[in-house]
């Protein structure tokens, strides 16, 4: 089961995921002199623990860290949460996350995907 912040923690991962799989995202990993060769470890780093993409906020264009860090996005997530979660435990089963998450993603440049 996921929480309401484990899940907007998920959200947030994903479109910053997305983002550094983007060519600006490209460009911004090469502009933080991380090689391109590393990009795939530098995601892996990120995807086996989440705690640590907040040490590539700084790295992120305004408009995104903007997004995904503002109010009214985790207001967005809460709302979906909340949606999702009809018995009020608390807590979502992962098979309920993917549209939800795709949804939250939608009118970003950068898309869900559930191969991601």
């Amino acid at each position: 089961l996921i929480s309401l912040d484990e899940f907007t923690v998920l959200v947030q991962f994903v479109i910053v995921a997305a983002f550094f799989e983007s060519d600006e995202g490209r460009e911004t990993i090469c502009q933080a002199k991380i090689q391109e060769g590393a990009f795939q470890h530098f995601l892996g780093i990120i995807e086996a623990d989440r705690q640590k993409m907040w040490t590539v906020i700084p790295f992120l264009p305004d408009w995104l860290a903007e997004n995904v860090l503002g109010e009214s996005f985790r207001k967005c997530c809460e709302e979906e949460f909340e949606l999702l979660d009809v018995e009020r435990v608390g807590a979502l089963e992962p098979h309920k996350l993917f549209e939800v998450v795709a949804m939250l993603s939608e009118g970003h440049p950068l898309l869900a995907d559930p191969e991601r």
